[in-house]
């Protein structure tokens, strides 16, 4: 199946279901955020699996590992040990240096710093994935890259890990169904970037001109 933003909305709101208004356009960005992150591990081909298990992974990391909780969300809350943002990236974590210049941008209920936040976690578990198949789990693989997701050292079966590979296989699975409600939510968010994007640019090109001016 191929995972939209739509897509990603539905399987969100199926396992933490939302009424809020406000709640449910929470949510239809991390959808477009986690849409975003898949697509750009996709386009590095380092991912080991299929399309729709990193998208079974991602929204796996996201729902297991914070219930998409507001406050986790806003950064407000953090975990026991430092960890940040709806994927719970640990303060010994690396990952996010590839994307931005401090952690703490991790955290945050719009869509960049949501974004942020779960490429990180998407590259973190490619990361994990690769390693564990170096280190021969050629068949249990999936809860191998849980399991250091999790505790962040070396692969191995933990029973705690096992719980998401059955998530992320249940996600990667499922034909999804997609409502006229899912799309709206998810087009009014692509429709705030597009017109923030133009409003950048513009603000960028007037500072130009004032630069030109003599």
């Amino acid at each position: 199946m191929n995972f939209t933003p739509a897509v990603f909305l539905a399987v969100f709101l199926a396992y933490c279901p939302q009424r809020d208004p406000e709640e449910l356009k929470r949510v239809a960005v991390v959808s477009v955020a986690a849409y975003q992150a898949q697509q750009t591990l996709l386009k590095s081909k380092r991912w080991p699996g299929s399309e729709a298990e990193l998208a079974g992974a991602i929204a796996t990391g996201v729902i297991r590992e914070s219930g998409l909780w507001h406050d986790t969300h806003d950064g407000s809350r953090i975990g026991r040990a430092g960890e940040i943002c709806l994927m719970q990236i640990h303060p010994t974590n690396p990952a996010w240096k590839l994307f931005t210049s401090s952690r703490k941008n991790l955290a945050g209920t719009d869509l960049e710093s949501t974004r942020l936040c779960l490429l990180t976690g998407a590259e973190s578990l490619t990361r994990s994935a690769r390693h564990c198949l170096g280190k021969r789990y050629f068949k249990n693989w999936r809860q191998a890259m849980w399991t250091m997701y999790h505790y962040g050292s070396r692969c191995w079966l933990s029973p705690h890990a096992y719980p998401r590979t059955r998530t992320m296989a249940r996600i990667a699975s499922k034909r999804w169904v997609v409502t006229e409600e899912h799309e709206r939510l998810v087009s009014e968010v692509l429709k705030e970037e597009d017109n923030d994007r133009t409003s950048t640019k513009q603000a960028t090109s007037d500072r130009e001109s004032e630069d030109e001016r003599p």
